[in-house]
């Protein structure tokens, strides 16, 4: 520690996990895929407070930050296109300008999304079958 007095001094990025407002812009970054690599190695290479860093110390972290990566990654573009998605078929009137395969797949959005599931299923009698089928539904 006492070689990290000034002028040598560890400094935080500009986005950490100091703070609950701080992780979660970092993890908003993280999602969207900016730079999320800095973060994933800068988890990976943490140690406990007042330690150095250490290369591959800490590789659990690793695990989380890829899969937040790709969980946080596909949500936001599903978000993103359910927007644009909504917008078009909010602006209904607006539909002289696309091609008839556009117009079809514009069709077909509306009639999924006006389709009704099936009542479920009873369960079956048998106490075995029961038991598997309230764990697969």
């Amino acid at each position: 520690e006492d070689e990290c007095l000034p002028p040598n001094a560890w400094v935080n990025k500009e986005w950490s996990f100091d703070n609950i407002g701080s992780a979660f812009i970092s993890l908003t970054i993280i999602a969207w895929g900016e730079t999320w690599e800095s973060y994933l190695w800068g988890a990976v290479d943490s140690t406990p407070p007042h330690l150095a860093p250490n290369m591959n110390a800490n590789p659990a972290l690793g695990l989380f930050f890829v899969l937040f990566f790709l969980f946080g990654n596909y949500l936001s573009i599903n978000l993103f296109a359910a927007t644009l998605i909504d917008d078009l078929l909010l602006h209904n009137e607006d539909l002289a300008h696309l091609t008839p395969s556009q117009r079809a797949f514009i069709k077909n959005i509306k009639i999924m999304l006006a389709a009704r599931l099936p009542p479920p299923c009873r369960p079956p009698e048998q106490l075995w079958r029961r038991v598997l089928f309230r764990w697969m539904f």
